[in-house]
């Protein structure tokens, strides 16, 4: 997939001392989690990103020329067991995740125009528990695995209403199951 960079990056990406940094953020019920690959706060495109250090890790999405959906998978380790319950019930599949690969200045700031690394959706939010502390697991899928996916829409007023709660034009489709429409003379 090719990807704007602008001059400021592409100048990151010459320099002989990088300091890459990589940005997560991460759609819930309660609002979007924004999580860097360092320490601290940070501000970026007016958001705050929360650094996780080295208790976060990613796997690198994969890129194919194919037509077929891949995915990353976050982990977040040491977060405390009293979080869990928020995870549960928070974190839905099919709502929107994204990364960064960005880098830091001497001075710790963010090199402006972070490209976008992976653009994908939830698809399966998971825990692994431990005695004080656990594991929280985020896998994302492409957005290409919608197109796997089957569309059940039927031709009933119930579902057109779904789509316009005004639109009537479906109402008589029941009536021409059972009637019988002679063509031609008869």
């Amino acid at each position: 997939m090719s990807r704007g960079i602008t001059a400021d990056m592409r100048a990151f990406a010459e320099a002989v001392s990088k300091r890459p940094i990589l940005l997560v953020e991460i759609e819930t019920n309660a609002g979007a989690v924004r999580a860097w690959s360092g320490i601290g706060t940070i501000l970026w495109a007016g958001k705050e990103f929360i650094g996780v250090g080295t208790f976060g890790g990613v796997s690198a999405p994969e890129e194919t020329t194919d037509l077929k959906a891949t995915g990353a998978t976050y982990t977040l380790s040491g977060v405390p067991t009293s979080l869990i319950s928020s995870v549960a019930v928070d974190m839905r599949q099919g709502l929107p995740a994204r990364s960064w690969l960005g880098g830091l200045t001497e001075g710790g700031h963010i090199i402006a125009d972070p490209i976008v690394w992976d653009e994908a959706t939830v698809a399966v939010p998971a825990t692994d528990d431990g005695a004080e502390t656990c594991t929280i697991i985020v896998s994302t899928e492409s957005l290409m695995a919608t197109l796997r996916r089957p569309r059940t829409i039927r031709m009933t007023p119930e579902d057109q209403k779904i789509r316009d709660a005004t639109d009537t034009g479906f109402r008589y489709v029941a009536d021409l199951q059972d009637r019988v429409i002679v063509l031609g003379k008869s």
